[in-house]
């Protein structure tokens, strides 16, 4: 096939801002599994994460011979201004992500080729169509039985610079449950796969004695989906002694040897969607399971000092303005370490945007993602308001006496080691709430200004 040609693979930023109260950010996971599966002898491959560039001029890569942007909701309108600015160069650009899986159609004509799905078993394929000339408009996989690619770093410039503190690791994908606003479900599918748990234990080795990394993220959407696999998974990191974080389902606490497991692996904190404390809400949300469950399973995670990182949205049918004071009610009562609030979001290709479009619903399709305001008319609340609320909401809980009860709670429940650890996670939880707090986010769209 000749000369290697240059394939640059790119993650667009989220927004014009850098987000607010992050002091660290994931390497671009997606791309990187590009990068691996892509062949060397066929490609020189370049990764641009442009996550915090707000110069989309700072991400073009003059010298590429073929463009890959990965898009997902919230990067899709710099993705497209991105990829109109390469074409411009006469340089070929392929789309790919789930946005691009879940609504095609809002891409048709912004690149040259649209990968939708999953790209383990197709990218070999659109690679040496564009080689050979014949790239098509867009291509459509079937999900791979199981997830088997490693990455390499390596490619990352300034790796140990750029991505500090933490490392992100994918073990898994796909989630059993359905909830109405999950775009991970929707793009994945509810069929859990996974990588062998001795590939997954090779990659952190690597990371810490290549790296010195011993902080781990699992991007995994449910990292404990398939509890089988992961009480191997756990099992299998043991002796590795490293610190570890993930999404998971609440139901991980009905278990408590998978509970227990989690624990002696070194879990120090897992994230989950409570999403609300009103049973209306969750039966809207799709959840399978009971509010009434939550204390005394909130209580069996704590009990194995593991940090409780939980989200809550609003913007139900059944949510009144009463909701935003419940929330930090049940978070307060339960003790909740670190709740995020956030607004409900109708992501196009989700079962609760078809819902909302069914019904005749408004959606403003046009108006960037906003963290604290629906993008959808709710029933009963008053749009205009929800941002002003919901900062409200990180006031009143993360407040002086938040940071005194639970610095002191850590103090007394927590080895000094791993009050260090807790440490990290309460002073990133701080600066975001703090970024919410001070309104960072406040501007509001520009047709919730005008209904």
């Amino acid at each position: 096939m000749g000369n290697k040609q240059k394939l640059t693979l790119i993650q667009p930023p989220l927004s014009d801002e850098k987000y607010p109260g992050v002091p660290f950010r994931f390497e671009p996971i997606s791309l990187l599994t590009v990068a691996a599966l892509t062949r060397r002898d066929w490609f020189d491959v370049r990764i641009i994460d442009g996550s915090e560039e707000r110069d989309l001029s700072k991400l073009v890569d003059p010298r590429a011979d073929l463009v890959g942007i990965t898009v997902v909701d919230a990067t899709a309108a710099a993705a497209y201004r991105l990829a109109a600015i390469y074409r411009e160069r006469g340089i070929p650009v392929i789309l790919g992500g789930p946005h691009i899986t879940l609504y095609p159609e809002d891409a048709a004509g912004k690149a040259n080729s649209l990968v939708i799905g999953e790209i383990e078993n197709g990218w070999e394929e659109v690679l040496s169509d564009f080689l050979n000339g014949r790239l098509k408009d867009n291509y459509q996989f079937a999900p791979p039985d199981r997830i088997n690619s490693t990455v390499d770093r390596d490619i990352l410039p300034d790796y140990r610079k750029t991505y500090r503190f933490i490392s992100a690791i994918q073990a898994t994908r796909g989630c059993p449950n359905n909830c109405s606003f999950c775009v991970p479900a929707a793009c994945y599918g509810q069929n859990v796969r996974h990588r062998p748990v001795d590939s997954v234990v090779a990659e952190i080795k690597t990371l810490k004695e290549k790296y010195g990394r011993r902080w781990i993220g699992f991007t995994d959407d449910n990292l404990t989906a398939d509890r089988e696999y992961a009480k191997q998974l756990f099992k299998a990191l043991i002796p590795l002694r490293i610190r570890w974080a993930s999404q998971v389902c609440i139901d991980i606490a009905k278990d408590f040897e998978l509970l227990d497991l989690a624990a002696e692996s070194g879990c120090v904190a897992l994230f989950m969607g409570l999403e609300s404390p009103r049973q209306e809400a969750l039966r809207e949300a799709g959840k399978p399971f009971m509010c009434s469950e939550y204390p005394a399973l909130l209580g069996n995670i704590r009990d194995r000092n593991i940090a409780i990182i939980a989200s809550f949205t609003i913007g139900y049918d059944t949510d009144d303005e009463q909701v935003y004071d419940d929330i930090v009610t049940f978070c307060g009562r339960h003790a909740i370490e670190f709740p995020l609030f956030v607004a409900l979001m109708a992501y196009k290709g989700v079962p609760l945007y078809d819902n909302l479009k069914k019904a005749g619903r408004t959606i403003y399709e046009n108006e960037a993602i906003h963290p604290l305001i629906t993008n959808f008319q709710p029933l009963q609340l008053d749009r205009n308001k929800m941002a002003a609320r919901i900062a409200k909401m990180y006031g009143d809980y993360y407040n002086a006496c938040y940071v005194m009860e639970h610095l002191w709670k850590s103090i007394s429940r927590f080895s000094f080691a791993r009050f260090v650890q807790f440490l990290g996670i309460f002073v990133f939880y701080l600066r975001f709430a703090g970024a919410m707090r001070r309104g960072s986010f406040l501007q509001a769209p520009r047709s919730a200004k005008q209904e």
